[in-house]
């Protein structure tokens, strides 16, 4: 918790959206293979929408799938952790603010804003399409 609060006062910046094609869709699905239960936040900019959007937990049971949003933006993030305890996480180095327990659902309005006190940043994987359709990101052991 401590590395958290001191990543806190780092800005939060997004890539430009790059479209995966000025009008498809792109369906994001998450899929668990890890042998444990997950729950997963995911970060993208929803179809007729400008602004980053960061929601959280979706329940995933091991062995199944789960659609988190869609977006026409081919850059996205995700973030898994194993259900309750949180001790195995999937993720990387793309710090964003999430909220525990949840449901929460965050909107990026400014370059460089700080997590609020009640949220805890975390490393996203950051993730990107090549072509439309379903993109599915699969958690391994």
């Amino acid at each position: 918790m401590i590395a958290a609060a001191l990543l806190a006062g780092l800005v939060v910046a997004h890539p430009a959206p790059a479209r995966a094609q000025a009008t498809s869709l792109l369906t994001l699905e998450v899929c668990n293979e890890s042998g444990r239960d997950t729950t997963v936040a995911a970060s993208f900019i929803e179809p007729g929408d400008t602004r980053w959007v960061t929601r959280g937990w979706f329940a995933v049971s091991n062995g199944g799938c789960i659609i988190v949003g869609s977006t026409n933006n081919a850059n996205f993030y995700m973030y898994a952790e194993t259900l309750n305890d949180g001790d195995l996480n999937w993720g990387g180095d793309h710090t964003l603010c999430v909220q525990y327990p949840g449901p929460f659902t965050r909107y990026e309005v400014n370059e460089g804003r700080t997590c609020e006190s009640y949220e805890e940043l975390v490393g996203f994987q950051p993730l990107r399409a090549d072509q439309p359709g379903k993109y599915t990101w699969t958690l391994d052991p």
